[in-house]
């Protein structure tokens, strides 16, 4: 695996690219990825476009707005089908998006899903100078797939078929194509780290959370591999402890009405926010700390990375990408998936001030070094233009 380089520039990049950004119907941290990487190669002098598949009942997301970008509507109800209508609808989906791409005239076309890729490439005739790329954004959605035989194998046909067609692949975390590998039989070597970057916070924001009551926060996917209810569990035993702790929930994903109910029966000490546009304006400046204790398959979660930029320590698992951000006990803690373990992190933040200051430190220095939005888009530019220069 090689790791593409992040040093930042300052100039607008020498090479106008057109770079044409596709994606299946993304939620949360792919969709961050997606905007934050977009908004700042505009900020380049780059022309940029986003394709983005969606099924014929699901709502445009308010994010797609700030971009200039192509809709395709898929033949079914819901993003959860299965992608086997894909296949079954090549044609259906395969044709507007050729179209988008004929219209547009990219030289990068930027894949968020390589299964789609796989499905949808090649795309008409392929420029000699455009260089196709897909981004693993770690593995968690394949993980339903090991009890689905049938559905692992056309997702396998598709990633390997992705791997022949495309130019590149990219992964935001260092264990994904060790796990690609062996889930689809891909080759580790052909990946590239590239890891994802967030917009910062002004210093003034990071400061005067203060005393009064301690807020963790569940930002991103509300679904039980992220952990959410495990948090819930352990906000509540602190509350019986008579340990002053709120919480705060921003985000959407199937248990979102479990979680809107949840917390409507706690409205005194729990918030539930549902889908947010300014992160760190409506959460990420009220938490004394971020928690998110994933099941596993994580690749580089965009709600870490937008904590640190903010200045708030973590408390997550050890699982996928995590570690690769977060050394325990510098930018956050490192937990087991069990809700006394997530309730004592809490704890210890909770009494020893002086430490929770500390790993703020840490985390926003760390943020600052290695995962600013800047240090993202230029490691993409060297790379699209690595890319270009050998065709």
């Amino acid at each position: 695996m090689q790791t593409a380089s992040q040093n930042v520039h300052q100039n607008p990049s020498p090479q106008r690219l057109r770079i044409m950004h596709v994606a299946l119907s993304p939620e949360t941290g792919v969709a961050s990825v997606i905007s934050t990487l977009a908004a700042h190669q505009l900020q380049q002098n780059h022309s940029v476009c986003l394709c983005i598949g969606l099924a014929k009942a699901q709502a445009k997301p308010k994010w797609l707005d700030r971009h200039d970008h192509r809709i395709v509507r898929m033949p079914f109800a819901s993003s959860g089908v299965s992608m086997v209508w894909l296949n079954i609808m090549e044609r259906f989906i395969s044709g507007p998006i050729s179209h988008a791409v004929a219209e547009f005239h990219p030289n990068v076309l930027h894949f968020h899903d390589p299964s789609l890729a796989g499905a949808l490439l090649p795309l008409g005739n392929k420029n000699k100078k455009r260089c196709t790329i897909v981004t693993f954004h770690g593995l968690q959605n394949a993980v339903p797939l090991r009890q689905q035989p049938l559905r692992r194998k056309i997702h396998s046909w598709w990633v390997r078929r992705s791997e022949k067609l495309a130019d590149s692949f990219v992964t935001v975390d260092p264990f994904t194509p060790a796990a690609a590998s062996d889930f689809f039989g891909v080759m580790k070597e052909r990946f590239t780290y590239i890891a994802n970057g967030v917009d910062g916070v002004p210093n003034h924001n990071r400061q005067g959370r203060g005393a009064g009551r301690f807020m963790v926060g569940h930002v991103g996917a509300l679904v039980p591999d992220k952990g959410w209810q495990l948090t819930a569990q352990s906000v509540d035993n602190l509350r019986k402890q008579g340990k002053d702790v709120g919480f705060l929930i921003a985000g959407n994903g199937r248990d979102a009405k479990i979680v809107a109910e949840w917390a409507s029966k706690r409205s005194e000490y729990v918030t539930y926010l549902n889908w947010v546009d300014n992160v760190q304006e409506q959460a990420f400046r009220l938490l004394h700390a971020l928690v998110l204790p994933s099941a596993g398959n994580e690749g580089m979660p965009m709600a870490i990375l937008e904590a640190m930029a903010g200045g708030v320590p973590v408390i997550a698992t050890s699982v996928g990408g995590i570690p690769a951000i977060i050394r325990n006990g510098s930018e956050g803690i490192l937990v087991e998936r069990d809700v006394k373990a997530i309730a004592d992190a809490i704890s210890l933040l909770m009494q020893y001030p002086k430490l929770h200051q500390q790993i703020s430190e840490q985390a926003y220095a760390r943020w600052r070094s290695s995962f600013s939005a800047e240090s993202m888009e230029h490691a993409y530019y060297e790379h699209y233009i690595s890319l270009l220069d050998q065709m």
